[in-house]
């Protein structure tokens, strides 16, 4: 596993989230954001979301991103004739480091990131600040 995280000198460690590494491509994009980057979206089961703005959700937004047909009728709330797009292809897509096909959920404070590191060495991190902080007191 790795971590996302932002080095914060005024709070110490904002974590933003964990993910399996096979997604790393994914990450590597979120260490390039601006808050800009970021917005909410509506998504097909009528629930909105935050996500990472790309090309492949303003089609969608434009009605370019129709799904043909439903392959895996996955949410029993999605209306495929009037959903903008296939919500379980285009997270597929993106895991699979097709972004152009897809797109990411990211927390609001998801452009803070600016590194990627293991756990252990964030846990060594945390552990290190802790100690230090501890012998200020």
């Amino acid at each position: 596993m790795v971590v996302c995280c932002e080095h914060n000198h005024d709070v110490g460690l904002f974590v933003s989230f964990l993910i399996i590494s096979e997604f790393v491509h994914i990450m590597r994009f979120h260490i390039r954001l601006y808050n800009k980057d970021i917005g909410i979206i509506a998504s097909p089961v009528g629930l909105p979301g935050r996500a990472i703005q790309n090309d492949f959700l303003a089609k969608a937004k434009a009605g370019l991103k129709h799904p043909k047909v439903c392959a895996r009728h996955c949410i029993t709330t999605c209306k495929e004739e009037a959903s903008p797009y296939c919500i379980s292809s285009a997270l597929l897509n993106a895991v699979h480091g097709r972004l152009e096909e897809g797109f990411a959920f990211i927390g609001a404070n998801g452009y803070r990131v600016d590194c990627i590191t293991t756990v252990p060495a964030l846990i060594a991190e945390l552990a290190d600040g802790y100690r230090e902080r501890m012998a200020q007191i």
